[in-house]
């Protein structure tokens, strides 16, 4: 029921989120709309230095108190925001300050400068809103997750919708906008939280800071190189082509977000059971539970395929090249939804460090295929280069997952005949 709860609040969420797209791409065209889709990559790369990747770790910890000491894993939600906004405000700076040089020198765009910014706000906001949605995954309350998911993108509908009556659709107005939401409903968030039970002192906040961050930062580093990855195509075509073609790839790869987003659905829903599971047998029944859920959900995605050239035609008449480009990218998240899920085993078994280096092989593969082919084949080079890393990345984690499983199984045999 919770996956269910979650695949529901970010199915309205990714129907919102998708009009959004529609309003927004063609009111700005295809020049803005690139460059806005060059600072939100920028700004939701950077995000994980602060994001999701402390959040998992504030659930992995806080999750198995949550029913038998509330107090504990209100401590441990607390350190954890303590430390995304501390860290938080470190990148908001870095990036605000940085902004002129990365846009002239690395996207050679200075129009971009100003945009950036606005990203680096977002950053903070963004930091804030994830953590509510981790505060309600870790107490298993799937049902305000849910509508608190699909409440960012109803805001930012609405607010595209009395920006054009209003006649201010401009870059600027949509930027702020898009970094407003977060704020809101981070804002509204709070008055849904219970208050805190804890009564520990500070020294034990500084602890369950430690032991968050000690447990959140290799996976801190896989999120963070997963980001980079799954924008470094579009960086590498801001740079080497043009805004027009980062817009028209930006607009095939929204049509894949829903499916990898599928996959984050079932990873979130499902993170704080696993984190309970102990014996090999837990572990490898669950494995079967994952594998079967995902394999529906691939099953269930595969009209996504035929439906969205015609889709595009209809929605984006400016983005003809979109269509040929979503063909390829499509591969990758499904690829995706089938493997990923699997990893909650390494989760649990804290086998996160390895993850970090999964994810930097598949950064550094994509990079390569980037750098070589989208020079010969534009953006097309780019989807395959990002098609290529994913299947060498999910190969990995599958290798990975099924060393971890018989490794409990050789421990238990240990054990045993230790005992005997």
């Amino acid at each position: 029921m919770g996956w269910l709860e979650v695949m529901a609040g970010n199915g309205i969420y990714i129907g919102l989120g998708f009009a959004c797209n529609i309003i927004t791409a063609n009111g700005l065209g295809p020049r803005a709309y690139g460059v806005l889709a060059i600072a939100m990559a920028v700004m939701l790369v950077l995000q994980e230095i602060c994001g999701s990747g402390l959040d998992i770790a504030m659930v992995r910890l806080a999750a198995q108190y949550s029913h038998t000491d509330p107090g504990r894993s209100q401590l441990i939600s607390r350190a954890a925001l303590q430390l995304k906004l501390g860290i938080s405000v470190v990148v908001v700076v870095v990036l605000w300050l940085g902004a002129v040089p990365l846009a002239r020198e690395i996207f050679r765009d200075p129009e971009l400068a100003k945009p950036l910014r606005w990203a680096a706000v977002g950053v903070f906001g963004g930091s804030l809103y994830g953590w509510v949605l981790a505060r309600f995954q870790t107490e298993e309350r799937f049902g305000h997750y849910a509508l608190f998911r699909s409440l960012s993108s109803g805001f930012k509908l609405a607010g595209l919708g009395a920006l054009w009556y209003l006649s201010f659709f401009d870059l600027d107005s949509v930027l702020a906008l898009s970094i407003g939401v977060s704020f809101i409903t981070y804002g509204v968030g709070v008055l849904f939280l219970p208050r805190s039970r804890s009564t520990r002192s500070s020294r034990d906040e500084s602890k369950a800071r430690v032991d968050v961050m000690r447990f959140g930062r290799w996976i801190v580093a896989s999120h963070l190189l997963f980001a980079i990855y799954s924008r470094i195509d579009l960086f590498m075509i801001g740079r080497l082509l043009t805004s027009e073609d980062a817009a028209f790839y930006s607009v095939a790869w929204n049509f894949t977000f829903p499916i990898d987003l599928c996959t984050y659905s079932v990873i979130l829903a499902l993170l704080p059971r696993v984190a309970r599971l102990r014996t090999r047998a837990e572990y490898v029944a669950e494995s079967r539970k994952i594998f079967l859920l995902c394999s529906g959900i691939a099953v269930a995605l595969l009209p996504l395929f035929f439906l969205a050239e015609p889709t595009m035609r209809v929605l984006f008449p400016s983005y003809g090249p979109s269509a040929a480009i979503f063909r390829v990218l499509f591969l990758g998240p499904l690829l995706t939804v089938l493997v990923h899920p699997l990893y909650l085993i390494l989760y649990a078994r804290r086998r996160v460090a390895i993850l970090s280096a999964v994810d930097l092989v598949l950064v550094i593969t994509c990079a390569l295929g980037c750098y070589i082919l989208i020079p010969r084949y534009g953006t097309l080079g780019a989807a395959w280069a990002t098609v290529g890393a994913r299947l060498l990345n999910c190969l990995l984690i599958l290798g990975l997952v099924v060393f971890e499983l018989r490794s409990v199984e050789s421990n238990t045999l240990t054990s045993l005949e230790g005992a005997r």
